[in-house]
């Protein structure tokens, strides 16, 4: 491929990443007790948190193929991030690494400080240990808050077994917080769509499974899936909470990719979500992961596998991996108000995301 060639793509994809983050719902109305609970750990300042090892001895991040992220990426001490995405950069955003926190692949030449690397359109900060420490601290202090075990919430339903077809789950109206466990596994294929929905204006939605979670998406976005729905707006409205203990992966998504723009793809995405994967309804010939989850994962104690999936709002996890390849995303809508710098190559397409969250701001006080 050509170098004008190259460049193009870029434009089109980081184009296409912020058209995502600036048409989605308005995270002004997301609920303050998800976000406070999580406190610097939370979609505010990342899109991937890798905690640096809970119950293994690190966490290794990989971001590989055509996927990227939007939103700041942390690693803390003493994980590892690897970065070989095949349209650089693989984070559209900065990346904070732990003291002993190293890299590989591409991502070596992001090491000494000052080095140029491609795969990061912001800043590598190093030896931040202090800021990561607590944002590890804060994510492990949310992970035991939300434990229906703690007794801070009350379960309102219990699913005992398995989750393996479609179904919607939601709380009573007026339940401010609408806690759900599932004993089983989440197994969720072609046509399976899980829909948590809100019943309550400024609801947060907790869903504890204890078992694993598996997608496997169906062709054109018609299955494999956690969707959010009623008045859950806003990914940090919900909290998917992996709970299992494993030294492999618990949260795997599988099913290959598809152009949400094309017409098989946007009936099965609805109206929402149709919009904003495909916004203004320009198909710029980007594919996006079948496999989806909207909300927060948090799996402090088990590895991500995706190949390829994606997560509308953030990963923490403390597992053996978060890996993220053949063309996995995760698309940080907060961050897209709180200022993720934009790559060089889209500065003309409206002056990054710094000022687009400024006059965002600007416009809702007016």
């Amino acid at each position: 491929m050509s170098a004008k060639a190259l460049t193009r793509k870029l434009v089109a994809t980081a184009g296409f990443l912020i058209a995502v983050c600036w048409l989605w719902p308005d995270t002004g109305s997301a609920t303050p007790l998800i976000q406070s609970t999580l406190g610097t750990s939370g979609p505010g300042n990342f899109a991937i948190l890798g905690l640096g090892g809970v119950n293994v001895t690190d966490t290794d991040l990989t971001l590989n193929g055509p996927g990227q992220t939007l939103g700041n990426v942390g690693v803390a001490s003493t994980g590892n991030i690897a970065l070989n995405s095949s349209t650089p950069p693989a984070i559209i955003g900065n990346l904070f690494l732990g003291n002993t926190a190293t890299t590989s692949g591409s991502a070596g030449g992001c090491n000494p400080p000052g080095a140029g690397c491609n795969q990061i359109s912001g800043t590598t900060f190093f030896n931040q240990d202090v800021f990561l420490n607590g944002a590890v601290a804060d994510a492990l202090a949310a992970n035991a808050l939300f434990n229906s075990n703690a007794g801070m919430f009350t379960v309102d339903q219990t699913i005992s077994g398995n989750i393996t077809s479609s179904q919607t789950l939601q709380c009573a109206a007026g339940d401010t917080v609408c806690v759900i466990l599932v004993t089983g596994n989440v197994q969720l294929g072609n046509n399976d769509i899980l829909t948590l929905n809100g019943t309550t204006a400024g609801e947060s939605f907790i869903l504890e499974v204890a078992g694993n979670i598996t997608l496997n998406g169906g062709n054109n976005f018609s299955g494999g899936q956690i969707r959010l729905g009623g008045t859950l707006d806003s990914s940090d409205d919900a909290v998917i909470k992996a709970q299992k203990v494993s030294t492999g992966d618990n949260v795997t998504a599988s099913g290959g990719s598809s152009n949400p723009c094309s017409a098989a793809s946007q009936g099965n995405l609805g109206t929402t979500l149709g919009a904003v994967l495909c916004p203004g309804g320009i198909d710029t010939g980007n594919t996006l992961p079948n496999a989806f989850i909207q909300g927060i994962l948090l799996d402090t104690q088990g590895g991500v596998g995706f190949s390829p999936g994606m997560v509308i709002g953030e990963i923490i996890g403390g597992g053996n991996e978060i890996r993220l390849v053949s063309g996995s995303q995760v698309i940080n809508n907060v961050q897209a108000t709180t200022g993720v710098p934009a790559p060089a190559t889209v500065l003309l397409l409206g002056g990054g995301l710094v000022g687009i969250g400024f006059l965002r701001n600007v416009l809702r006080r007016r």
